[in-house]
């Protein structure tokens, strides 16, 4: 199943929401080759806003993610190298480089510079965005930048749109329903779209799925963390994908479990598997020692590691709840009568419960009538014991 925010990503200027004097002012400088940092909030329209103006102007793209480019070497090559070929079939050509203000770290030390310099020569337009362009690591790019700020959608606009995209999926939704889901997102377009992802084999969304949503949003956030994961290329930056998620990580672990499969076959598979098989050894060692330092590890791991797997391709997948916690609740209510005869029995033979349920196949083959009322089992631990 393709996904609703590519299906409807803007193929031209006129099929984007909102921006018109943004996106004239962007045009102007691609045509003058100045280079320019889009701005602002997330699911705004700054990528597919540039893909849209090169599809008009007959240009392609080349976009480099800035996890791509982690160190002044990378970009000298990767974005050096961009800027001086020429673009296939002798078209213009934009170089995109998504997410710039994501440059931290010693591995970034003096990248920012190199890239200034780089694209202050550039014989093709170069366009950066960017969530927040004033964080001071930024300052010797924008030096060299025009910024341009894409406002915060309308609210508006964005019922509009997905208005059209229910009707074109032919799912009923009322503007009233639409409106609230808006709310929900706080205007974030690529949000709600992905919410109408969910409803799309039910062909209706009303104000009680969108209750459910929000008392599932624990699953639908660790939905977009694990597509993040397990698809999108986030570089260092996928660290804190859980930080906002309302489950631990011992959960998140637990979901990254039961979906590796869905996403990973062959050696990938087994390679995410033993990423898991390490998380699970920290786990062991900060309960043995008591070292919690060692929860870096086990989130990078889930995080980087697991990443680090992916093939490139955006899809939708219905991610499934792992039933693990499920079966061991149904195996304690199983051994729960066995467990309670093997408590009264470890407390009359002088051992441990854990030895007691370990010895449980001799011990009940010598529970009679009068052993049983030495250990004071009830009707129902006798009878689950007859029965066993």
């Amino acid at each position: 199943m393709k996904l609703l925010t590519e299906k409807y990503k803007p193929a031209n200027l006129k099929e984007v929401v909102g921006q018109e004097k943004q996106l004239k002012e962007l045009l102007k400088h691609v045509k003058e080759k100045t280079p320019v940092i889009i701005w602002g909030s997330v699911g705004n329209g700054k990528t597919c806003s540039v893909y849209a103006l090169a599809n008009d102007i007959g240009y392609e793209v080349f976009e480099i993610n800035s996890s791509e480019i982690r160190n002044k070497e990378n970009i000298e090559r990767i974005v050096g190298n961009s800027l001086k070929q020429e673009s296939l079939f002798s078209k213009g050509k934009i170089i995109l480089i998504d997410e710039v203000d994501n440059f931290s770290g010693v591995k970034d030390r003096g990248g920012i510079q190199v890239l200034a310099k780089l694209i202050s020569k550039a014989k093709f337009p170069v366009i950066m965005t960017a969530n927040d362009p004033y964080d001071k690591k930024l300052n010797d790019l924008k030096k060299k930048c025009q910024l341009i700020k894409f406002d915060d959608l309308k609210n508006y606009d964005i019922v509009n749109f997905l208005s059209y995209i229910c009707s074109k999926e032919g799912i009923y939704a009322k503007r009233e329903v639409l409106e609230d889901l808006v709310k929900s997102n706080r205007n974030d377009l690529r949000a709600c779209i992905n919410d109408i992802q969910v409803f799309v084999n039910k062909k209706e969304i009303t104000l009680n799925d969108l209750d459910l949503l929000g008392k599932r949003k624990k699953e639908e956030t660790i939905f977009n963390s694990l597509s993040i994961v397990f698809q999108e290329d986030k570089g260092i930056n996928v660290l804190n994908v859980f930080e906002d998620v309302n489950a631990n990580l011992d959960e998140c672990f637990l979901w990254i479990e039961e979906n590796i499969p869905l996403e990973h076959k062959g050696e990938k598979l087994r390679k995410a598997f033993d990423y898991l098989s390490r998380v699970k050894v920290y786990d062991g060692r900060i309960k043995r020692w008591q070292y919690w330092r060692f929860l870096v590890y086990m989130n990078a791991l889930m995080t980087i590691g697991i990443n680090s797997l992916k093939d490139g391709n955006m899809r939708f997948v219905n991610y499934k709840r792992s039933m693990k916690p499920l079966k061991i609740w149904q195996a304690n209510i199983k051994n729960a009568k066995k467990k309670s005869i093997a408590e009264k029995m470890a407390d009359k033979v002088h051992t441990s419960v854990k030895q007691s349920i370990k010895n449980f196949e001799y011990y009940k083959n010598f529970i009679d009538k009068d052993v049983s009322n030495e250990l004071e089992l009830n009707d129902d631990e006798i009878s689950w014991l007859n029965n066993f």
